[in-house]
C-alpha cells in the first residue's frame, strides 16, 4: 500500500513539475529574444557579439550599448523579410553621441534579405550606442528580422555577468546621452495659431526662427529634449521645450512667457510630408532612369522612363509617411514590382529601392 502510495504521489506531482520547467524555460527564452530597449537613455547592454530581433512594421527604434576601441570595429547588418518588404536603418554612435555609422539601410524584398558590411575606426575604448531604427512600408508590410553581427575591437559582458559602471560610465554628463536632431522645418500650433519652425542644430546646440512675429530660438538639446529661449517681435521674451516623440516626426512642448504669473502654453509639431513632386534622375547598379512625379497633399502618381528608352512604367498604389513613399511600379505589360523611397533631410535627393534593385534619387527639377 505504501508503494502505490507513493506511486500516486508521483504521478500527480510529474505534471507540476513539468508545468514549472515549461515556465522557466518559456521565461528564458523571452529574455533571450525579448531584450530589446526602446529608451535612448536606457539602452540594452549586450552581452554577446551578435544580436537579433524581429520588425513589426513601424518605425519603432531599439537602442544596444556595448564597449569599442582602440582599433577597427567591423558591423554587419542584415535585414530578412518576412513576406514583401522589410528594411531598417543602423546607426552608430560614441560616447560623446557623436555618429561613427549613419543611415546604414538594410532592406529584404519579396522574402529576400540583404546584409550589408561597414567598419569603422575607434581612437579609444569607449562606450558606444547602437540604434536599429525600423521602416515603414504603408499600411502593409515590414514584417521581419533584424542580425547585427559585431567583430574587431569589442567587447562586451558575457552573459550572466553582474552589471557594473565603469570608470568612464560614472564621470559621463548628459553631453555623453543620446541626442536626437531637431533640424529642420516643423509645422507647429500653439493657442490654435499656426507657427513655421526652422531649426539648425550642431551637436547638442540648436537655432532657430519662427513665423509670424519674426522669433528667434536659442536653445540646448538633452537626449530628447531641447530647452531654449525665445524673443519676438514687440520684445517679448520667454522659456519653451520641446520633446521627441517616438519615430523623431512630431514633438510634444510647451512654451513659458517672461512675465509674472505666466503659465505653460502647450506648443507641439510635426515634419511636414516629404515632397516628392518634381523629375528626379534616378541611378541603380546598371541604368540610369527619369522619374516624373506629381503631388497634391499625400496623394503622389507619376512614371519612370528608362534612359534607353525602353517603355514607360507608371507608379501607382503611393502611400507617403512623413519623408517615406512606398508604391507599386506597373510595367507596360502589367507586371508589379514594390517599391520604396526615403527622403534625405536636404529634400532634393532620396535612396531606395525597387524590386531587388538598389537606388538614389536625385532632384532635376520641381515640377
Amino acid at each position: 500500500m505504501k508503494t502505490a502510495r507513493f506511486r500516486g504521489n508521483a504521478a500527480r506531482t510529474y505534471p507540476r513539475f513539468l508545468a514549472i520547467a515549461m515556465l522557466l524555460l518559456f521565461a528564458l527564452i523571452s529574455s533571450a529574444l525579448g531584450q530589446k530597449s526602446e529608451d535612448r537613455d536606457n539602452p540594452t547592454p549586450l552581452k554577446s557579439k551578435e544580436v537579433s530581433d524581429q520588425l513589426d512594421g513601424s518605425e519603432d527604434e531599439y537602442f544596444y550599448q556595448f564597449t569599442a576601441g582602440p582599433g577597427k570595429l567591423t558591423v554587419t547588418f542584415e535585414v530578412k523579410a518576412a513576406g514583401t518588404n522589410a528594411g531598417a536603418y543602423l546607426d552608430l554612435f560614441n560616447a560623446k553621441s557623436r555618429p561613427v555609422l549613419s543611415n546604414v539601410l538594410a532592406q529584404g524584398v519579396d522574402g529576400s534579405s540583404e546584409q550589408v558590411v561597414e567598419s569603422a575606426q575607434i581612437s579609444q575604448r569607449q562606450t558606444m550606442t547602437l540604434r536599429i531604427k525600423g521602416i515603414k512600408y504603408g499600411s502593409s508590410g515590414g514584417q521581419g528580422t533584424y542580425r547585427v553581427l559585431l567583430d574587431g575591437a569589442v567587447s562586451v559582458a558575457p552573459a550572466g555577468t553582474p552589471e557594473t559602471k565603469s570608470a568612464e560610465s560614472e564621470s559621463k554628463t548628459d553631453d555623453s546621452n543620446q541626442t536626437v536632431s531637431f533640424a529642420g522645418t516643423w509645422k507647429t500650433v500653439i493657442v490654435g495659431v499656426g507657427f513655421e519652425v526652422r531649426l539648425q542644430q550642431v551637436d547638442d546646440k540648436v537655432i532657430g526662427t519662427y513665423t509670424p512675429y519674426n522669433g528667434k530660438i536659442e536653445g540646448t538639446v538633452t537626449g530628447s529634449t531641447v530647452r531654449f529661449k525665445w524673443i519676438q517681435d514687440g520684445g517679448l521674451t520667454g522659456t519653451g521645450e520641446f520633446s521627441m516623440n517616438k519615430g523623431e516626426q512630431s514633438f510634444s512642448g510647451s512654451s513659458t512667457q517672461d512675465k509674472p504669473g505666466a503659465v505653460a502654453t502647450p506648443w507641439n509639431g510635426t515634419r511636414p510630408a516629404a515632397f516628392f513632386a518634381g523629375v528626379w534622375n534616378v541611378a541603380s547598379a546598371d541604368k540610369t532612369s527619369t522619374l516624373t512625379l506629381q503631388q497634391i497633399a499625400n496623394r503622389i502618381t507619376g512614371s519612370l522612363k528608362s534612359a534607353s528608352g525602353n517603355g514607360v512604367e507608371s507608379i501607382e498604389d503611393a502611400t507617403l509617411v512623413g519623408n517615406s513613399l512606398s508604391f507599386k511600379l506597373k510595367s507596360a505589360n502589367g507586371q508589379l514590382s514594390s517599391g520604396f523611397f526615403l527622403m534625405n533631410k536636404d529634400g532634393k535627393s532620396f535612396t531606395g529601392s525597387i524590386g531587388a534593385n538598389k537606388l538614389t534619387g536625385t532632384l532635376v527639377k520641381v515640377d
